[in-house]
């Protein structure tokens, strides 16, 4: 799988949810705004996602914000955000 984003760090790294399910951060943001509207992008096609982490600017914010999906929508979330940056 590709995690070479435009405009964004690549994170790829997967986590384990108390359910058992993994899910993976598939991009990581400076702003929460921006990981916000990929975010939405990605709900408006069906893909459930999450955001989490602060923005780059506040204290404790040097990962950034990650956007984070289900482990088995990760490639088809980034093919997503590849359309929709095009």
């Amino acid at each position: 799988m590709s995690c070479e984003p435009v405009g964004v760090r690549a994170s790829c790294r997967t986590f384990k949810r108390a359910s058992g399910d993994f899910v993976k951060t598939i991009r990581t943001y400076a702003t929460k705004v921006e990981a916000d509207l990929d975010r939405i992008a990605l709900d408006a096609v069906g893909i459930s996602s999450v955001v989490v982490g602060v923005g780059v600017d506040f204290e404790g914010g040097a990962s950034g914000v990650q956007l984070m999906v289900p482990e088995e929508s990760a490639q088809l979330a980034l093919k997503v955000l590849d359309q929709e940056r095009g």
